[in-house]
Formats: C-alpha cells, sequence, structure tokens
C-alpha cells in the first residue's frame, strides 16, 4: 500500500509500505520478507528474475543462487531461502530470516502487481503467505 505526506516543494508524495499483518510471525515476515521487497526488487524485471531464480532451485537445474540488492542479499536453496540484511550483522544468518522458497515467491508475486499499480492510496496487494 502507499502511504503519503505534502512536501512543501514537491507537493504530494507517496511512499510505498509494505508490512504483515496478523499471527504471531507478523514482525518476522514484516522486517525480512514484506520491507526487504524495494530493496532486492525496484522494477517488474527484477521480480522476474527473481521468480526465475526460485524456478531453477525448484526444479534443481541450480543448487545454490545467491542475489541480492540493496543492503539485502537471498540465499536460495531447495530447503528454502536465507534473507540477510546485510546493513547490520545482527540481522545476518537469523533463524527469523529464513523462509520456504514458496513464501518468497508469493512475496515476489504480489510485490510484482504491486510495481504494476498506480501510486495512488487506493493501490493496495494483499497476498496470503
Amino acid at each position: 500500500m502507499w502511504t503519503e505526506e505534502f512536501h512543501p516543494k514537491l507537493g504530494q508524495v507517496f511512499h510505498d509500505c509494505q508490512l504483515a499483518i496478523g499471527g504471531e510471525d507478523a514482525s518476522r515476515y514484516t522486517q525480512y520478507l514484506a520491507q526487504v521487497m524495494s530493496f532486492v526488487a525496484q522494477t517488474v524485471e527484477r521480480c522476474d528474475e527473481l521468480l526465475h531464480y526460485i524456478e531453477e532451485v525448484e526444479s534443481g537445474s541450480q543448487d545454490s543462487i545467491e542475489t541480492g540488492g540493496n543492503d539485502v542479499s537471498f540465499t536460495l536453496r531447495p530447503s528454502g531461502v536465507q534473507v540477510d540484511i546485510t546493513v547490520t550483522d545482527g540481522w545476518i544468518g537469523q533463524p527469523e530470516g529464513r523462509f520456504k522458497l514458496s513464501e518468497l515467491k508469493n512475496a515476489l508475486i504480489g510485490w510484482r502487481r504491486f510495481l504494476q499499480m498506480p501510486s495512488s492510496l487506493d493501490s493496495v496487494v494483499e497476498i496470503e503467505i
């Protein structure tokens, strides 16, 4: 979803807002999955590339793929993905950053849909992980 603010020189400014709602793991999903999307998948094309990497690992054509973006790295393996936020040592290799490949795939598909929507307070994508 988008949030907005009014900037004195720029006017209305929209900010993407990724967040997990509900469940005991909501803060983990927000920090390590939802909020990292804008750092690793800034475009629809990058989402497609990451989805292709997941397919390669799921199909067995690749044993492991390491990729990432601005201060975030993904290590994709058939057993899942480790998400590391590299800007802080305490957020690297944490069990809270481990997800199923299907969870990452669903997050990327939702984020991809969101990127295709107009910058509007009415633009919201909800996905179930």
